[in-house]
């Protein structure tokens, strides 16, 4: 995933995983400067190299000038600042056994960020008033983060690939082999 900065400058932020696991700045030269992680899949918030991603599939900037990270396989919603520190907004990874197996089945649970969980994260947006917008891929919805809550606005019946906010209110969401659309704040159904 890739985004270009909203606030004038030319930078454009890379979500690299595979053997990478990281966000990257690139440089118009074509070369990859590593902003956070970028060592090996992990689950650790820090600054620089010392943060660890787990297949961080979808990046968005605020206009707080952070980057916001759907990291897929942790199961979390990340925060990258300008300086490299990242910190975890919500989520964390599910416990699993030696052979990668789930000890307990995962689920989407909606409450305050220190109980709220995600299904695979898969895409993020963030709208200007600064909710997070968030498409689970495993979990087939689309959860908000807002005032200290997530909240689930969209349930589906197939995985959640992208989302495009129009405005603040409106949002597109490609799920399955459909286009949606989604007014942001309203309960799901």
């Amino acid at each position: 995933s890739i985004v270009l900065s909203t606030n004038g400058t030319t930078a454009v932020f890379v979500a690299m995983f595979s053997e990478t696991n990281g966000i990257g700045i690139l440089s118009a030269d074509g070369s990859v400067t590593m902003l956070a992680g970028g060592r090996r899949a992990g689950f650790v918030d820090g600054r620089g190299e010392a943060a660890m991603f787990r297949n961080p599939a979808d990046i968005a900037e605020g206009l707080d000038e952070r980057i916001y990270v759907a990291d897929r396989l942790n199961h979390a919603i990340r925060c990258v600042r300008r300086d490299g520190t990242v910190t975890t907004i919500a989520g964390r990874p599910w416990d699993e056994d030696e052979d990668g197996n789930y000890i307990e089945e995962p689920e989407s649970i909606d409450g305050n960020l220190a109980i709220a969980r995600f299904i695979e994260p898969s895409t993020i947006a963030v709208a200007s008033d600064g909710t997070i917008v968030v498409g689970e891929n495993e979990g087939c919805c689309v959860r908000q983060i807002r005032d200290g809550k997530v909240s689930t606005i969209w349930r589906g019946e197939g995985a959640v690939y992208g989302l495009l906010l129009d405005g603040d209110s409106l949002l597109y969401v490609a799920a399955g082999h459909r286009i949606r659309t989604v007014v942001l704040g309203t309960p799901a159904e």
